[in-house]
């Protein structure tokens, strides 16, 4: 059993027969002081992406049980808000998140902008047209989908052979 890196493990052998179940309890401790400090993970993706089938209800479990205080949602070219799924579960008091858009494209790189305003009725929830605009163009583009002054533009993968931005 594991709670992130700010925690210790706890482990337990058993076995296990076909039609049985098996509970263990474990009190894991903290080990790390992080106080002044939020775990942040500005680079997730759930089952609005194209390279990911978990749920977004297991997202923010996986996210809740290994210490991620604040989940940033970056589907491929999908404006996702974990918040519903976060409250659903009763992970509030561990877990805050933010609105978030991973723009993919195939000419410049992968590049994530949060937190952003989420859209309902189109069928992306406000992911943006990529296709042939340069990057700055593309990072304007992001920061209008939030506050302009607030809103942060990271570039994902940069030195990636292939897609990086900062590749040769």
């Amino acid at each position: 059993a594991s709670r992130g890196p700010e925690y210790d493990t706890s482990t337990t052998h058993v076995e296990v027969g076909p039609g049985e179940s098996f509970g263990v309890d474990a009190v894991l401790s903290r080990v790390v002081d992080t106080k002044g400090w939020v775990a942040v993970d500005p680079h997730l993706h759930a089952r609005n992406s194209i390279d990911a089938s978990i749920t977004l209800d297991d997202r923010v479990r996986w996210v809740a049980a290994e210490g991620v205080e604040w989940a940033v949602s970056t589907d491929h070219n999908f404006v996702t808000d974990l918040g519903p799924y976060v409250a659903r579960n009763g992970l509030v008091p561990w877990v805050r998140s933010s609105v978030g858009l991973e723009v993919t494209t195939l000419e410049s790189g992968h590049f994530n902008g949060y937190p952003l305003r989420y859209q309902i009725g189109s069928p992306t929830h406000g992911a943006i047209e990529w296709v042939g605009k340069p990057p700055g163009e593309l990072f304007s583009e992001m920061r209008g989908l939030g506050d302009p002054a607030a809103t942060l533009v990271q570039v994902n993968h940069p030195r990636d052979s292939i897609l990086g931005y900062f590749s040769d």
